[in-house]
């Protein structure tokens, strides 16, 4: 992804306000890859003003956050573009990394901690230096197969019963009604 300069994005901001174009030919005269990316800088621009050098800054936001924008989005009309305003995240993609992420797992993910591999490096490393460690690994995995086992098992379990009750469901909306012999007087 190409990065602009602050400078290129007020000028062109500059120059649409003052009527020199619109977004398409702003795109041409500054070879901006599109006129989409223009137009997103207005929209920003409409929002919180010109863009500045402080306002694209890495952040971290906190779950309690994370967890209220994308309940937000999950529960309103709101697009990604005005939910990511509203919270003020400086990126409406990150939020549609966060809904997808919820959507599949049922939370919102961590923030990953930066040097992380090197700690699972060190921790790694020291864990072959102790052979009990290494047999604490062992009954682990062990353990996380009979969960597995387990979790299968139920699994399976719950989709007969579901079947079950299914067929019960049908056999009971197709049963017919004999007619009674009762003798009328």
């Amino acid at each position: 992804m190409v990065k602009y300069s602050i400078e290129l994005k007020q000028r062109i901001i500059q120059d649409y306000l003052s009527g020199k174009g619109g977004s398409t030919y702003l795109a041409k005269l500054h070879n901006v890859g599109s006129s989409s990316q223009v137009r997103h800088w207005i929209r920003n621009y409409r929002a919180e003003g010109l863009p500045t050098a402080h306002s694209k800054v890495n952040k971290n936001y906190s779950m309690e956050l994370k967890e209220n924008a994308v309940q937000c989005y999950l529960t309103t009309d709101l697009t990604y573009e005005a939910v990511a305003r509203k919270f003020e995240i400086t990126n409406f993609t990150l939020l549609a990394s966060w809904v997808n992420h919820f959507k599949i797992y049922g939370e919102v993910p961590i923030s990953k901690k930066r040097g992380r591999r090197k700690k699972l490096e060190s921790i790694a490393s020291s864990m072959t230096q102790n052979p009990n460690d290494s047999q604490r690994i062992k009954e682990l995995e062990q353990e996380l197969r009979y969960a597995q086992i387990e979790v299968a098992y139920l699994k399976g379990l719950r989709r007969l019963e579901k079947n079950a009750l299914m067929n019960k469901n049908q056999d009971s909306s197709t049963v017919s009604v004999k007619p009674s012999n009762s003798k009328k007087s």
